[in-house]
Protein backbone atom coordinates (compact mmCIF):
# COMPACT_ATOMS: atom_id res chain seq x y z
CA UNK A 1 0.00 0.00 0.00
CA UNK A 2 1.24 3.45 -0.87
CA UNK A 3 2.58 5.08 2.28
CA UNK A 4 1.36 8.62 2.97
CA UNK A 5 3.04 10.12 6.02
CA UNK A 6 0.78 11.43 8.74
CA UNK A 7 1.83 13.34 11.84
CA UNK A 8 -0.67 12.92 14.65
CA UNK A 9 -0.88 16.07 16.73
CA UNK A 10 0.15 16.08 20.35
CA UNK A 11 -2.91 16.81 22.45
CA UNK A 12 -1.35 18.67 25.37
CA UNK A 13 0.82 15.66 26.22
CA UNK A 14 -2.04 13.18 25.78
CA UNK A 15 -3.29 11.03 22.93
CA UNK A 16 -4.93 7.78 22.00
CA UNK A 17 -3.73 4.61 23.73
CA UNK A 18 -4.73 1.28 22.25
CA UNK A 19 -4.01 -2.08 23.85
CA UNK A 20 -2.22 -4.83 21.98
CA UNK A 21 -5.44 -6.83 21.95
CA UNK A 22 -7.17 -3.94 20.19
CA UNK A 23 -9.35 -3.02 23.19
CA UNK A 24 -10.03 0.63 23.99
CA UNK A 25 -9.03 2.21 27.26
CA UNK A 26 -10.58 5.34 28.75
CA UNK A 27 -7.33 6.34 30.43
CA UNK A 28 -5.12 8.53 28.27
CA UNK A 29 -1.54 8.43 29.47
CA UNK A 30 0.88 9.34 26.70
CA UNK A 31 1.27 10.69 23.21
CA UNK A 32 0.99 8.37 20.24
CA UNK A 33 1.97 9.14 16.67
CA UNK A 34 0.41 7.77 13.51
CA UNK A 35 3.25 7.67 11.00
CA UNK A 36 1.53 6.21 7.95
CA UNK A 37 -1.85 5.62 6.40
CA UNK A 38 -1.50 1.87 6.93
CA UNK A 39 -0.81 2.41 10.65
CA UNK A 40 -3.89 4.57 11.13
CA UNK A 41 -5.96 1.99 9.25
CA UNK A 42 -4.63 -0.75 11.50
CA UNK A 43 -5.55 1.26 14.59
CA UNK A 44 -9.01 1.97 13.21
CA UNK A 45 -9.60 -1.72 12.47
CA UNK A 46 -8.26 -2.79 15.86
CA UNK A 47 -10.72 -0.55 17.69
CA UNK A 48 -13.57 -0.70 15.16
CA UNK A 49 -13.28 3.09 14.86
CA UNK A 50 -13.25 5.55 12.00
CA UNK A 51 -10.39 7.95 11.18
CA UNK A 52 -10.56 11.74 11.31
CA UNK A 53 -7.96 13.33 9.06
CA UNK A 54 -7.40 16.98 9.96
CA UNK A 55 -5.80 18.85 7.05
CA UNK A 56 -3.97 22.03 8.00
CA UNK A 57 -1.29 24.47 6.85
CA UNK A 58 1.28 26.28 8.98
CA UNK A 59 -0.06 29.69 7.96
CA UNK A 60 -3.67 28.89 8.93
CA UNK A 61 -4.68 30.70 12.14
CA UNK A 62 -7.96 28.79 12.46
CA UNK A 63 -6.04 25.53 12.20
CA UNK A 64 -3.94 26.59 15.17
CA UNK A 65 -7.06 27.55 17.09
CA UNK A 66 -8.61 24.18 16.33
CA UNK A 67 -5.52 22.55 17.81
CA UNK A 68 -5.13 24.72 20.88
CA UNK A 69 -8.78 25.33 21.78
CA UNK A 70 -10.80 22.39 20.48
CA UNK A 71 -8.54 19.35 20.20
CA UNK A 72 -6.75 20.08 23.46
CA UNK A 73 -10.05 20.28 25.36
CA UNK A 74 -10.48 17.38 27.78
CA UNK A 75 -13.74 16.36 26.09
CA UNK A 76 -11.98 16.08 22.74
CA UNK A 77 -9.05 14.23 24.28
CA UNK A 78 -11.40 11.66 25.80
CA UNK A 79 -13.35 11.38 22.55
CA UNK A 80 -10.30 10.63 20.44
CA UNK A 81 -8.93 8.29 23.07
CA UNK A 82 -11.97 6.08 22.68
CA UNK A 83 -14.14 6.91 19.70
CA UNK A 84 -11.95 7.79 16.74
CA UNK A 85 -8.40 7.67 15.36
CA UNK A 86 -7.08 11.20 14.80
CA UNK A 87 -4.49 12.10 12.17
CA UNK A 88 -3.17 15.59 11.41
CA UNK A 89 -1.85 16.23 7.90
CA UNK A 90 0.07 19.22 6.58
CA UNK A 91 -1.67 19.72 3.23
CA UNK A 92 1.29 21.62 1.80
CA UNK A 93 3.55 18.62 2.40
CA UNK A 94 1.18 15.71 1.79
CA UNK A 95 -0.23 17.23 -1.38
CA UNK A 96 -1.23 13.89 -2.87
CA UNK A 97 -3.56 13.06 0.01
CA UNK A 98 -5.02 16.58 0.07
CA UNK A 99 -5.71 16.30 -3.67
CA UNK A 100 -7.22 12.85 -3.25
CA UNK A 101 -9.79 14.26 -0.81
CA UNK A 102 -10.32 17.51 -2.77
CA UNK A 103 -9.21 19.67 0.16
CA UNK A 104 -9.41 23.34 -0.78
CA UNK A 105 -9.64 25.23 2.52
CA UNK A 106 -8.22 24.93 6.00
CA UNK A 107 -8.84 23.49 8.41
CA UNK A 108 -10.72 20.64 6.75
CA UNK A 109 -11.44 17.58 8.89
CA UNK A 110 -12.40 14.53 6.82
CA UNK A 111 -14.08 11.59 8.55
CA UNK A 112 -13.25 8.34 6.75
CA UNK A 113 -13.76 4.64 7.27
CA UNK A 114 -10.86 2.24 7.69
CA UNK A 115 -10.93 1.64 3.92
CA UNK A 116 -10.43 5.36 3.29
CA UNK A 117 -13.94 6.03 1.98
CA UNK A 118 -15.36 9.35 3.13
CA UNK A 119 -18.28 9.58 5.53
CA UNK A 120 -18.36 13.40 5.56
CA UNK A 121 -16.29 16.40 6.55
CA UNK A 122 -16.16 19.56 8.61
CA UNK A 123 -14.83 22.56 6.70
CA UNK A 124 -13.58 25.35 8.91
CA UNK A 125 -13.63 25.88 12.65
CA UNK A 126 -16.19 24.75 15.22
CA UNK A 127 -16.22 25.02 19.01
CA UNK A 128 -15.58 21.75 20.79
CA UNK A 129 -19.18 20.75 21.60
CA UNK A 130 -20.40 21.41 18.06
CA UNK A 131 -17.31 19.73 16.62
CA UNK A 132 -17.78 16.50 18.58
CA UNK A 133 -21.56 16.46 18.08
CA UNK A 134 -21.15 16.85 14.33
CA UNK A 135 -18.70 13.94 14.19
CA UNK A 136 -21.02 11.78 16.28
CA UNK A 137 -23.97 12.69 14.06
CA UNK A 138 -21.97 11.81 10.95
CA UNK A 139 -21.14 8.40 12.38
CA UNK A 140 -24.88 7.88 12.86
CA UNK A 141 -25.59 9.09 9.30
CA UNK A 142 -27.16 12.32 10.51
CA UNK A 143 -26.39 15.37 8.38
CA UNK A 144 -24.21 13.51 5.88
CA UNK A 145 -24.53 14.04 2.15
CA UNK A 146 -26.30 10.71 1.83
CA UNK A 147 -28.74 11.69 4.58
CA UNK A 148 -29.51 15.03 2.94
CA UNK A 149 -30.02 13.46 -0.49
CA UNK A 150 -32.46 11.02 1.06
CA UNK A 151 -34.40 13.90 2.63
CA UNK A 152 -34.46 15.74 -0.70
CA UNK A 153 -36.62 12.98 -2.16
CA UNK A 154 -39.57 14.43 -0.19
CA UNK A 155 -38.27 17.87 0.80
CA UNK A 156 -37.80 20.47 -1.93
CA UNK A 157 -36.80 23.33 0.36
CA UNK A 158 -34.18 25.76 -0.90
CA UNK A 159 -32.21 25.60 2.34
CA UNK A 160 -31.82 21.84 1.96
CA UNK A 161 -30.73 22.33 -1.65
CA UNK A 162 -28.08 24.78 -0.42
CA UNK A 163 -26.80 22.29 2.17
CA UNK A 164 -26.50 19.58 -0.48
CA UNK A 165 -24.76 21.91 -2.92
CA UNK A 166 -22.31 22.97 -0.23
CA UNK A 167 -21.51 19.33 0.57
CA UNK A 168 -20.75 18.59 -3.08
CA UNK A 169 -18.70 21.78 -3.42
CA UNK A 170 -16.25 20.82 -0.71
CA UNK A 171 -16.01 17.20 -1.85
CA UNK A 172 -14.95 18.07 -5.37
CA UNK A 173 -18.34 17.52 -7.02
CA UNK A 174 -18.40 20.78 -8.94
CA UNK A 175 -21.04 19.77 -11.47
CA UNK A 176 -23.36 18.44 -8.77
CA UNK A 177 -22.78 21.52 -6.62
CA UNK A 178 -23.62 23.85 -9.52
CA UNK A 179 -26.78 21.86 -10.25
CA UNK A 180 -28.06 22.20 -6.68
CA UNK A 181 -27.06 25.87 -6.34
CA UNK A 182 -28.96 26.63 -9.54
CA UNK A 183 -31.98 24.70 -8.24
CA UNK A 184 -32.27 26.91 -5.19
CA UNK A 185 -31.77 30.08 -7.24
CA UNK A 186 -34.39 29.06 -9.80
CA UNK A 187 -36.88 28.13 -7.06
CA UNK A 188 -36.89 31.56 -5.37
CA UNK A 189 -36.40 35.28 -5.76
CA UNK A 190 -33.10 35.79 -7.63
CA UNK A 191 -32.38 38.82 -5.44
CA UNK A 192 -33.06 37.33 -2.00
CA UNK A 193 -30.20 36.50 0.36
CA UNK A 194 -30.23 32.74 -0.29
CA UNK A 195 -30.01 33.28 -4.02
CA UNK A 196 -27.20 35.73 -3.38
CA UNK A 197 -25.27 33.13 -1.38
CA UNK A 198 -25.90 30.60 -4.13
CA UNK A 199 -24.59 33.00 -6.76
CA UNK A 200 -21.53 33.73 -4.60
CA UNK A 201 -20.87 29.99 -4.39
CA UNK A 202 -21.21 29.56 -8.16
CA UNK A 203 -18.75 32.42 -8.70
CA UNK A 204 -16.38 30.73 -6.27
CA UNK A 205 -16.59 27.47 -8.23
CA UNK A 206 -15.64 29.41 -11.35
CA UNK A 207 -12.72 31.00 -9.53
CA UNK A 208 -11.52 27.59 -8.31
CA UNK A 209 -11.41 26.50 -11.97
CA UNK A 210 -9.07 29.48 -12.51
CA UNK A 211 -11.51 31.07 -14.94
CA UNK A 212 -10.61 34.42 -13.37
CA UNK A 213 -12.25 36.78 -15.84
CA UNK A 214 -15.51 34.82 -15.75
CA UNK A 215 -15.43 34.79 -11.96
CA UNK A 216 -14.85 38.55 -11.75
CA UNK A 217 -17.75 39.13 -14.13
CA UNK A 218 -19.98 36.99 -11.91
CA UNK A 219 -18.97 38.93 -8.81
CA UNK A 220 -19.51 42.25 -10.60
CA UNK A 221 -23.06 41.18 -11.47
CA UNK A 222 -23.64 40.30 -7.82
CA UNK A 223 -22.30 43.71 -6.76
CA UNK A 224 -24.67 45.41 -9.21
CA UNK A 225 -27.65 43.40 -7.94
CA UNK A 226 -26.96 43.46 -4.19
CA UNK A 227 -25.28 46.86 -3.76
CA UNK A 228 -24.28 47.71 -0.19
CA UNK A 229 -25.70 44.57 1.39
CA UNK A 230 -23.50 41.98 3.09
CA UNK A 231 -23.49 39.93 -0.11
CA UNK A 232 -22.43 42.92 -2.19
CA UNK A 233 -19.70 43.56 0.37
CA UNK A 234 -18.37 40.00 0.05
CA UNK A 235 -18.45 40.18 -3.74
CA UNK A 236 -16.47 43.43 -3.68
CA UNK A 237 -13.65 41.85 -1.68
CA UNK A 238 -13.54 38.87 -4.03
CA UNK A 239 -13.40 41.10 -7.08
CA UNK A 240 -10.19 42.63 -5.76
CA UNK A 241 -8.76 39.36 -4.57
CA UNK A 242 -9.22 37.54 -7.88
CA UNK A 243 -7.55 40.36 -9.79
CA UNK A 244 -4.70 40.11 -7.30
CA UNK A 245 -4.48 36.35 -7.91
CA UNK A 246 -4.44 36.79 -11.69
CA UNK A 247 -1.62 39.31 -11.40
CA UNK A 248 -3.49 42.49 -12.34
CA UNK A 249 -2.03 44.65 -9.59
CA UNK A 250 -3.47 47.96 -10.80
CA UNK A 251 -7.03 46.64 -11.03
CA UNK A 252 -6.73 44.85 -7.69
CA UNK A 253 -5.61 48.05 -5.92
CA UNK A 254 -8.38 50.05 -7.60
CA UNK A 255 -11.02 47.57 -6.46
CA UNK A 256 -9.63 47.30 -2.95
CA UNK A 257 -9.55 51.09 -2.53
CA UNK A 258 -13.11 51.33 -3.82
CA UNK A 259 -14.12 48.71 -1.28
CA UNK A 260 -12.66 50.81 1.55
CA UNK A 261 -14.72 53.79 0.35
CA UNK A 262 -17.93 51.77 -0.01
CA UNK A 263 -17.60 49.68 3.17
CA UNK A 264 -15.49 51.64 5.67
CA UNK A 265 -16.96 49.76 8.66
CA UNK A 266 -16.50 46.28 7.21
CA UNK A 267 -14.73 43.62 9.25
CA UNK A 268 -12.60 43.01 6.13
CA UNK A 269 -11.04 46.47 6.05
CA UNK A 270 -7.87 45.31 7.82
CA UNK A 271 -7.43 42.45 5.37
CA UNK A 272 -8.05 44.71 2.38
CA UNK A 273 -5.63 47.37 3.62
CA UNK A 274 -3.02 44.68 4.17
CA UNK A 275 -3.43 43.53 0.56
CA UNK A 276 -3.13 47.10 -0.71
CA UNK A 277 0.08 47.61 1.25
CA UNK A 278 1.42 44.32 -0.05
CA UNK A 279 0.65 45.22 -3.65
CA UNK A 280 2.20 48.67 -3.25
CA UNK A 281 5.25 47.26 -1.52
CA UNK A 282 4.57 49.08 1.73
CA UNK A 283 6.12 47.39 4.75
CA UNK A 284 3.85 46.89 7.74
CA UNK A 285 4.86 48.93 10.76
CA UNK A 286 6.21 47.02 13.72
CA UNK A 287 3.90 47.06 16.70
Amino acid sequence: MRQLLFALMMLALVATVITCAGEKTAEVTESAFVTSLSTSIEQAKATDNNILIKFYTNSCDWCKRLDTVVLSDEKAVAFFANEMVLASVNAKEDTALAKEYFVSGYPTSVLVRADGSEIDRIVGYMEVDDFLKTLTDYENDIGTLEDLLSKAETDSSRTLAFEIADKYKYRGGKAEAAEWFNKLIDAGDPLDSLSGEGRMALADLTYRDRAYDEAVAAYDKIIADFGETAIGEQASVWGGYINQKKGDTTEAITRYEQFLKDFPKSEDTAFVQKQINKLKGIEAEDK
